[in-house]
């Protein structure tokens, strides 16, 4: 027969998993039941929420490193705590959005050091995570990509540069080739700078048009062609 205890909060019979343990008491368990304890905690934080956090600084700076420990091992072990504390952490995060990015970023500034050895180990635990997690990204965002890596040889060649994007220089086109005026495959263009970067050609919207593959690569960087209006 499975054990009963009675909540002196609801004033219900319920099993002894429904209470926390308490080990000062002589039945090993607390008097209120694990639901009624949560209520009054959430209550407690509603109604005196500066209170409740100066008690908890105070609790987790004396036993911090036992309650991680804790929380962690738990968080391995029971999918369903873990899928709540995610949720949790979620709902937290999107509340406090601006706030937690801001302090990130004060914290990382200000500690340069602390920061990469985070990154650092981050990286090595998850090594197989954020390759895949860049590869799924890498082909979602081969537009961007394509932007940043012409960005960057405009760079390497000491000519100004600005934020060209080539969804908008496709659409301006009408994705029509400006040497042999002809449509261009949307997944398979290239960004052709109409006075070459290395004769001195700006990254710009005036200095670049859509193209051919083959087009691009049969003109070279011989001679310049009609610059476009600006977006």
């Amino acid at each position: 027969m499975e054990a009963i205890k009675h909540c002196k909060k609801c004033n219900r019979d319920k099993p002894l998993d429904a209470f926390n343990n308490d080990h000062s008491r002589p039945d090993g368990k607390f008097p209120n039941c694990r639901d009624c304890n949560r209520a009054y905690i959430h209550a407690l934080h509603e109604a005196k929420p500066e209170l409740q956090a100066k008690y908890a600084k105070k609790t987790y700076g004396k036993h911090g490193a036992k309650y991680n420990a804790q929380r962690r091992a738990r968080t391995a072990s029971d999918p369903e705590y873990r899928e709540r504390r995610q949720l949790i952490g979620r709902k937290t995060y999107a509340r406090n959005a601006d706030k937690r990015k801001a302090y990130t970023a004060e914290y990382q500034r200000n500690h340069p050091d602390k920061t990469r050895k985070w990154k650092k180990e981050y990286d090595s635990r998850n090594r197989a995570k954020r390759l895949a997690y860049q590869k799924i990204w890498r082909k979602s965002s081969r537009e961007y990509m394509r932007s940043k890596c012409a960005a960057r040889r405009a760079l390497r060649k000491g000519v100004p540069v600005s934020a060209v994007d080539r969804t908008l220089v496709f659409a301006r086109d009408n994705g029509i080739c400006h040497i042999c005026k002809k449509k261009v495959n949307p997944k398979s263009w290239h960004l052709d700078h109409l006075i070459p970067l290395s004769k001195g050609g700006e990254h710009t919207y005036q200095n670049v048009a859509v193209a051919h593959p083959f087009c691009n690569l049969s003109r070279g960087n011989r001679g310049a062609a009609q610059l476009r209006l600006d977006l």
